[in-house]
């Protein structure tokens, strides 16, 4: 009977230490299958960045010439579809785009189908479909929208992502008198398809052509523009943009496409009319692993010749360069290079007409350590008669991240127990009382799933909160900084893609963009924040922090801040010796509603 007594307590820990294990292996097993698997989706992710997008053009009668008053009478919207199609078909990262195009009006037609843009004959072939588009009666976005999602359906399964860039001079048109119920079913009908995107995740980039004919309807400003916007919205990173131009379509087809392969960019950094000879210079940074040059050309006649900062001509003969089409042959010319050579980049144009240079980059990736990691496993429990042991097999294993100090969890270990010290049963047991037993696994996963509940309502309604609330838009574009800042401040910041409310900017390292300042000048802290407006719009506004300890002049259009106030398109923001452009084509109208008033 002893014993049986001293055996007891041995069996006891040797079916809880097997149970712990177990459970440990099991959530390792799992750990490391959710590893693996966020591995592969990322890896995939990373490597499947091949573009599916298809291009809807409004080719109704109000964009050609009508008396005067015609959307885009010139077709630059043609010229920036093509301007599309060259950039995505020299894009160096190794993937096959495919873009289509549909025109539509009253009815919608695939004039290309999705097509891969290896190489300039294919590229050729699909700008000759689209280049002259005929007139059609009406307008029914939602046909071309259904259309354009059937072509999507019929795709091979993981061939890439998918996108849409719908272009549009107003609104729905089907009748000269559209009835309430009528308007209500196309409203419906449009939010229907929008959803059925957002539910596969792809994204619709809407593009509003405005002149006077749509300002003088004001059903497209009450109506239609809250739905574009919201069918934007709802298919992110999808965006709404507003064209009151003609030649700003150029602008806006080149932002999707950065948008779309993930580029930054630098923004147009040659805008010029030649009539003779001239010479403009590019700076390019160290460090960048790819950069492309967008190049618009009035006349395909321009000569535009780029010579290296070691005194080469830029060709498609030399290793990791690429280009669109060959010179003269398109208004257009795409040049990407592979890992540029930092320098000045000396571009000659020559020619009559005008010229504009986008330039777009890839940073450089950072270089991971590989640092190994020691994980300590457990050896088998011990024995009643032999002390018990524990070695540690040092398993290797590389990771990319900074490695984790190994840390031993201890485990309690019985000692064994004396058989003078067990009471037999003619003594009184004068022990004391032992410790409550431990709780068992049922009892403790009935705290632990209420926990878990509660933390997944309440993490559910923090991301309702969080994605619901409004967030800054806008780009920030560098005009001017210090030499000393060097690559610290980006050329271009788009503050969409930091989803925030607040967007600090100053000296302070904790600042969300951090402009050191100088020996000469003091850099001011500031924010920009989101607010809204009575009407339910939003709209970003920029405070001077007054509790920084020391803070300089802020000026907004090279006027002083001195309390908060609302940004539009174009204000240029001075803060020391740094000078940033904020940029919103979504508030372009009313930032000339704002200086109507002003100069009343």
């Amino acid at each position: 009977m002893p014993l049986l007594l001293k055996k007891s307590p041995l069996k006891r820990f040797k079916r809880r230490l097997m149970g712990c294990c177990l459970i440990i292996v099991l959530a390792f097993i799992l750990a490391c299958g959710a590893l693996a698997y966020l591995m592969v989706h990322l890896a995939s992710a990373q490597t499947d960045n091949a573009q599916n997008v298809l291009l809807l053009i409004d080719n109704s009668n109000s964009m050609f010439e009508k008396g005067g008053i015609g959307s885009d009478p010139d077709l630059l919207r043609i010229e920036a579809a093509r301007l599309f199609i060259s950039y995505l078909g020299v894009d160096s990262s190794g993937q096959t785009h495919r873009v289509g195009v549909i025109f539509f009006g009253g009815e919608a037609h695939l004039v290309v189908p999705l097509t891969p843009l290896t190489d300039d004959i294919r590229r050729s072939k699909l700008m000759a479909l689209i280049e002259s588009p005929s007139r059609q009666a009406w307008t029914n976005p939602a046909t071309a929208l259904e259309l354009a999602e059937a072509t999507f359906s019929t795709a091979a399964p993981g061939s890439g992502s998918q996108a849409l860039v719908l272009l549009t001079d107003g609104k729905p048109e089907w009748s000269n008198t559209p009835s309430v119920q009528e308007r209500t079913e196309v409203i419906t009908r449009l939010r229907a398809i929008a959803q059925r995107f957002a539910n596969r995740n792809i994204p619709l980039f809407i593009i509003l052509l405005q002149n006077q004919a749509t300002d003088a309807d004001p059903e497209i400003e009450q109506i239609y523009v809250p739905l574009w916007q919201e069918m934007a919205a709802m298919t992110s990173p999808g965006k709404f943009f507003r064209a009151r131009r003609n030649e700003d379509l150029l602008d806006i087809y080149h932002d999707i496409v950065v948008t779309l392969t993930g580029r930054q960019s630098a923004g147009i950094v040659i805008d010029t009319e030649v009539q003779q000879e001239q010479v403009r210079f590019i700076q390019v940074e160290p460090d960048l692993a790819q950069m492309t040059l967008v190049i618009r050309k009035s006349d395909p006649e321009i000569q535009v010749r780029i010579i290296l900062p070691d005194g080469r001509m830029l060709n498609p003969r030399i290793a990791g360069v690429q280009r669109s089409s060959r010179p003269r042959d398109s208004k257009e010319e795409i040049w990407a290079v592979t890992a540029p050579e930092p320098g000045t980049w000396q571009v000659k144009l020559s020619g009559q007409g005008s010229v504009t240079v986008w330039k777009d980059f890839y940073p450089a990736p950072s270089t991971p350590t590989f640092t190994p990691t020691f994980t300590p496993t457990p050896t088998s429990p011990p024995s009643p008669t032999l002390p018990a042991t524990s070695t540690a097999t040092p398993t290797l294993s590389a990771s990319p991240t900074v490695a984790s100090t190994p840390t031993a969890t201890p485990s309690a270990t019985p000692s064994p127990v004396p058989v003078a010290l067990i009471p037999s049963q003619d003594e009184p047991d004068t022990s004391p009382p032992s410790a409550a037993a431990p709780p068992s696994f049922f009892s403790a996963w009935c705290v632990v799933i209420p926990f878990l509940g509660l933390l997944v309502l309440g993490g559910g309604w923090w991301l309702h909160r969080y994605h619901n609330r409004p967030r800054l838009s806008g780009i920030l574009r560098k005009i001017s900084a210090p030499p000393t800042a060097g690559l610290a401040v980006p050329s271009r910041l788009d503050l969409a893609d930091f989803r925030k409310n607040r967007f600090q900017i100053g000296p302070d390292r904790k600042a969300d963009l951090c402009l050191p300042s100088t020996s000469e000048h003091i850099t001011p802290m500031v924010s920009l924040t989101v607010r809204l407006a009575p009407d339910g719009s939003e709209y970003v506004t920029l405070t001077k922090e007054q509790q920084h300890p020391v803070n300089g002049m802020v000026l907004v259009n090279n006027l002083p801040l001195n309390k908060e106030r609302r940004l539009y398109d174009g204000d240029v923001i001075s803060l020391g010796a740094y000078r940033l452009k904020y940029e919103n084509l979504q508030q372009r109208q009313s930032r000339r509603r704002y200086f109507r008033k002003r100069l009343d």
